[in-house]
């Protein structure tokens, strides 16, 4: 499979082309940084981060499990819409 690659502007604004790998490490490399630095500082420093972690994480999934039961609902509200004759499906 063929490396999949993006154009990061220099400073010299030469085409040089960046593999997904290579970002892939870079992402890796700051967040083992980030997880060193909160593990080393104070207690309420790490209660902070993770408490506003906690929260977004919580947020995120509240959307996405508000899409989902959407998603799911809408077949079972159209067949009861075609069985109370208020939409007519046809199959």
């Amino acid at each position: 499979m063929p490396a999949l690659t993006t154009r990061r502007p220099n400073k010299d604004e030469s085409d040089a082309s960046v593999t997904l790998d290579e970002v892939s490490k870079e992402a890796q490399s700051l967040i083992d940084k980030v997880v060193k630095d909160v593990g080393k500082s104070s207690a309420t420093k790490q209660l902070i981060i993770g408490g506003a972690s906690g929260w977004v994480t919580g947020f995120l999934m509240m959307k996405i499990g508000k899409m989902a039961a959407v998603i799911g609902t809408y077949p079972v509200f159209l067949k009861r819409r075609g069985r109370v004759a208020y939409l007519v499906i046809f199959y």
